[in-house]
């Protein structure tokens, strides 16, 4: 039932108190005010049907407590809806049920819990609209918004979404506040727990609230806002199927985010947490983010705009930990970001860990002109698993495509894709790697550290395959740069026609495909056949690349450099230190294509390299188009397994093109291997360090940390913990060296520091427990994580959830309606003795089937009766059982009413045979023929067995999830609306079976059978069944209802269809009956 209400009211505020829906009915049905207020006194009221409340000035609904002042609508489809209200207030009540907006001023909902939906319309009056624009010659939104939007707030609000299938859970339009609230979604709501709608006019303000989607919508939606701004709020659970956006799909809006948390938040599309299309304007603070995770695109963030569109993204402050831990892998990649279309993304103080791109790849996706800026930088442990770069993949660049890396930390990179491809940067045209022959790219990376980068096939760290020498030319820039531990495909960069500026960085520990870092190289190691096309730094044709401040170390290999014509090599202030190459470090040889090069290199000192001959220099053939100069430069310890500690030559004109101006040479291994120099015995008596070593000693100072008081599992420095009992012990600190050419380790005097520790005991404020598992306790206090909700954590992830409405290890799971498992097992013992015993009567009426009793009765139809009962003890059965599939709900509908139509059926064929027989005796004394009544009997059935067939073949049959009143899940069936049909036909069957046996009360005793009462103990069972059905009782007690009214039915049957009968068959004095032979069958 719908009220509805129109007003022309003088009368002021209007108070009322009400327990019941009778009272509140009659209440609006005859108020004469404008202003209301309804309030609630520690009373569950129930509402049977929708309310429409409009044309008001104010109404507002007060409680005493949520816990004890509820407004229940037994209906999910029932609706509390209002229309035309200036002012609506809800304040310290539950609602379970669903509330509409329409043509709304203000809403104010406060201390409140919602199990249900809420919808909102839209705010823009297109005849206000109209009236503003022709008054100011334009929309003036300010105008409209402060005067005509609908303004919502809400402040410690409990929503959880309990809804048959709809679009969103929430709709919200106009200006909208939102404060301290909790957000749950669910299965029913298709796609967003919170859908806002702006209207390119309105904003939306969220604070200190938590949105949990339960993984199975997208936590909140946002169109065309004017602005929004989301502060210290929790998106978890998120999911989107659609288009993306497992937290957030933000579109033609402006958003700003701050102290927020990311929290398991996924999307089979893109932006496993934040899909941004055409935005404004968009800007993050301090957020954290926890496994997120997109199948296709950008698994944290994706960006997007379309044609002639430009959007501009910032996120501040971030740390992200879990990407891609699923059962199903990633396809595509932007582990952290995927930017299309001309979009700018740009990222500072940003943490990233744990990252795996099942089968797909790249930290970062730039694709159609996107361009993406990244400061104070740091990604631990990723993975990727196809071609193109760990960190960053690009396609489809353009001119004005930008990456950029200013102090970035980059350790252990793991490439697992079995084929050539990039660990840390793959482009195809401009961008990073692969550049386009006719443009150019500037490639600039300051302050960034790569640790750790591990490849199924080794790989070329950065590689730019720019064909053609033009004006505009590539550059890569790396300053403060420092890679180590890492493995190399051909060379770490393979460069062509550009400059490269290499400054204060750092190469270490770092070994080609064949490598040997672990050993230094071996005599046979100069017998493998190697192509000076694999070195550790590869220079195309005109290429200009200056190295300075720099440092390369502890890298294994084939050469140094491969250089091409026309390219220049500086090297200034560097230090080039303990490499193992298969060669020499720069091979110079005229008639090979990579031989070539004009290199300068000035103040730099080779130490402990180990090279095949000529260490540093080895020169096959020279001549004018190939440069070496050498000033101010120091070597050391310079091993040949060869010839040439530092230099070999085969050429007569070295002399001419290779110069060492003021250069120290300490050591070249041997006197064979050693280089020749004019002025060698000069140097010998001028520098006295000339094959001196540096002492090394640990020393603590009078300032240092002498003494520690902890508590067992403190951390005093990451990562060192300490855990023991209490007690005093001392640290002691060790240094140890490596000499650099036997390999072994060397002790020197006083390299041991100590430091005094104290392990105090633990108070009560700790847990005292080994969970280190090492069979020493720590102090701690309890920390879960994920967090227990509404639960307490009462050790590390353990959540009490006892005093809560949930269950699970988190307390956010609902508890699971029980059976009593006592009933269930009297249902089924009386079902199973129910169909023994029909079984019997079975036996009974085939054994008596030629007594007259049994043949006025019809025999065929007492057996399908009987068959019927069976049916009727299976659904009790069933009815034990939860619904949790479609083929337990199919079974119950086929058991129940194919026991109806099989008892009922006949029952009603039976009555209608009698009823001819003795009200048209002259127009037909047989009755109804046998045939006939097959026909009706076999009609009942099939249109129950078509509708269930076409239930099943179109899935219309659904196991749906419900919760009580106390969240409590259970499963019902839910079945289209033709099941009405079935439902009309059985009433049908059971109204004109009752009214033929009512008819039929008055025929002879011999061919009378007591039909009626088991027709009007089954009515009185429907009737019965109807009013359990709208009351608030769960579902088990209505299941229970269903199987002792099924077996009441059955036994009402069996007695006054058989068991009176057997009685006269067997108790009766023999008598000498002349039996006629056209005994009617009834």
């Amino acid at each position: 039932m719908w009220y509805k209400f129109n007003f022309i009211i003088k009368a002021s505020l209007k108070e009322i108190f009400f327990t019941n829906e009778y009272d509140l009915t009659e209440f609006l049905n005859n108020k004469s005010e404008e202003e209301i207020i309804i309030k609630f006194n520690n009373t569950k009221v129930e509402i049977s049907n929708s309310i429409t409340i409009c044309e008001l000035k104010s109404i507002t609904f007060i409680g005493t407590s949520k816990e004890d002042s509820i407004l229940n609508f037994k209906e999910l489809s029932h609706n509390l809806i209002f229309e035309f209200v200036d002012s609506i207030k809800f304040h310290n009540i539950s609602i379970n049920g669903n509330i509409s907006f329409k043509l709304i001023r203000n809403i104010i909902i406060e201390d409140v819990n919602l199990n249900g939906t809420i919808k909102t319309f839209e705010t823009i009056n297109p005849k206000i609209y109209d009236e503003i624009i022709k008054k100011y010659g334009k929309m003036d939104k300010d105008y409209y918004r402060n005067n005509w939007s609908l303004n919502v707030y809400i402040n410690n609000f409990e929503y959880h979404a309990v809804t048959k299938e709809m679009d969103n859970c929430i709709e919200l339009y106009g200006n909208t506040e939102i404060n301290n609230s909790r957000f749950y979604g669910s299965p029913s709501c298709r796609n967003s727990l919170l859908k806002y709608y702006a209207e390119d006019l309105n904003s939306i303000n969220i604070s200190n609230s938590h949105f949990d989607g339960a993984y199975s919508n997208n936590c909140i939606s946002i169109n065309n806002a004017y602005y929004s701004k989301f502060i210290s709020c929790t998106f978890e659970k998120g999911r989107s199927d659609n288009i993306g956006g497992g937290g957030f799909q933000v579109i033609l809006s402006d958003i700003y985010i701050e102290d927020c948390i990311f929290k398991d938040n996924y999307t089979t599309s893109n932006g496993g947490s934040l899909y941004l299309y055409d935005i404004f304007s968009f800007e993050t603070h301090n957020c954290k983010v926890y496994n997120t995770t997109a199948i296709e695109k950008g698994s944290f963030i994706y960006m997007m705009t379309s044609v002639n569109f430009e959007s501009l993204a910032f996120i501040y402050d971030t740390k992200l930990y879990g990407v891609g831990h699923l059962n199903k892998p990633i396809n595509n990649g932007g582990l952290i970001a995927y930017v299309e279309g001309t979009s700018i993304l740009s990222i500072e103080n940003f943490y990233g860990e744990d990252l795996d791109g099942g089968n797909g790849n790249s930290a970062f996706i730039m694709d159609q002109g996107g361009s993406i800026f990244l400061n104070n930088i740091t990604l631990r442990n990723i993975r990727g698993n196809n071609i193109g770069g760990v960190l960053l993949n690009s396609y489809n660049e353009n001119f004005y495509s930008i990456f950029y890396v200013g102090n970035g930390t980059f350790i252990d990179f793991y490439q697992n894709y079995n084929s050539k491809s990039s660990t840390f940067i793959y482009a195809k045209k401009e961008i990073e790697i692969i550049l386009n022959d006719e443009d150019h790219s500037n490639i600039e990376i300051y302050n960034f550290i790569i640790d750790k980068i591990y490849t199924a096939t080794p790989s070329i760290l950065i590689k730019n395959n720019k064909f053609f020498y033009n004006s505009e030319e590539s550059k890569l820039s790396l300053t403060n740069f420092i890679l180590k531990n890492y493995e190399f495909y051909q060379s770490i960069i393979s460069y062509n026609n550009g400059i490269i500026i290499i400054n204060n960085s750092t190469f270490s520990n770092i070994q080609d495909q064949n490598g040997f870092l672990d050993n230094k190289l071996k005599f046979e190691d100069i017998r493998k056949p190697d192509s000076i096309d694999e070195s550790i730094i590869d220079i195309g044709p005109n290429v200009t690349m200056n190295i300075v401040n720099s440092v390369f170390k502890d890298i294994s290999g084939n050469v140094g450099f491969s250089v091409e014509k026309n390219s220049n090599i500086s090297i200034m202030n560097s230090e080039i230190k303990n490499l193992n190459l298969r060669n020499s470090f720069i091979e110079i040889d005229s008639h090979i294509k990579k031989g070539f090069g004009y290199f300068t290199i000035n103040n730099t000192s080779f130490l402990y390299n180990t090279g095949k001959r000529g260490t540093i220099l080895n020169i096959n053939e020279i001549d004018s188009s190939i440069n070496v100069s050498f000033y101010n430069s120091t070597f050391k310890e310079n091993v040949s397994l060869s010839y040439g500690g530092v230099i070999y030559s085969k050429s007569n004109s070295t002399n001419l093109y290779v110069s060492f101006n003021e250069c120290g040479i300490s050591f070249s291994y041997s006197k064979i291997s050693e280089a020749y120099f004019s002025n060698i015995d000069e140097l010998r008596k001028t520098d006295e360090y000339a094959f001196s070593t540096n002492p090394t000693k640990l020393i603590l100072t009078s300032d240092s940390v002498n003494y520690i008081s902890i508590k067992s599992g403190d951390i005093i420095s990451s990562p060192i913990k300490f855990v023991g009992n209490p007690g005093n012990y001392k640290l002691q600190l060790k240094l140890i060296t490596f000499h650099y050419y036997r390999g072994d380790f060397v002790e020197f005097p006083g390299n041991v520091g100590e430091i005094d520790i104290t392990i105090e005991d633990c108070n009560n404020t700790y847990i005292v427990q080994d969970i280190e598992n090492i069979g020493l306790k720590s102090c701690y206090i309890p920390h879960c994580n994920p967090s227990c909700n509404t639960g307490k954590c009462i050790n590390n992830n353990i959540c009490d959830c006892t005093q809560t409405y949930f269950t699970g290890l988190h307390c956010n799971e609902y508890h699971k309606l029980e059976r009593k498992k006592i009933i269930n097992l009297i249902i089924k013992i009386m079902s199973y003795l129910l169909i023994i015993l029909t079984i019997i009567l079975i036996f009974g009426v085939i054994y008596f089937r030629n007594h007259y009793i049994i043949k006025a009765a019809s025999y065929d139809f007492l057996i399908v009766i009987l068959i019927g009962i069976i049916f009727y003890c299976f659904y009790s059965i069933l009815l034990t059982y939860d619904k949790t599939s479609k083929k337990i709900c199919i079974l119950s509908y086929l058991f129940d009413n194919m026991g109806f139509s099989f008892i009922y059926g006949s029952i009603l064929v039976k009555t209608y045979r009698i009823y001819l027989i003795f009200n048209f005796v002259k127009e037909n004394p047989r009755g109804m023929n046998k045939k006939s009544m097959l026909i009706v009997f076999f009609i009942i059935i099939l249109i129950h067995i078509t509708l269930m067939l076409i239930w099943d073949i179109t899935d219309s049959v659904e196991s749906i999830l419900k919760y009580t009143y106390n969240f409590k899940e259970y499963s019902e069936c839910l079945f289209p609306e033709s099941s009405k049909i079935g439902v009309m036909l059985n009433l049908l069957v059971i109204l004109f079976a009752s009214i033929l046996s009512y008819i039929n009360r008055t025929v002879l005793e011999e061919f009378k059978e007591d039909m009626s009462i088991p027709i009007y103990v089954y009515i009185l069972y429907m009737l019965i069944a109807g009013i359990i059905n709208v009351q608030d009782i769960s579902i088990y007690e209505r299941d229970i209802f269903c199987a002792f009214g099924t077996a009441v039915n059955a036994i009402v049957t069996m007695k006054y269809l058989y068991m009176d009968k057997f009685n006269k068959i067997l108790t009766r004095k023999t008598r000498n009956v002349q039996h006629r032979s056209n005994v009617f069958q009834i």
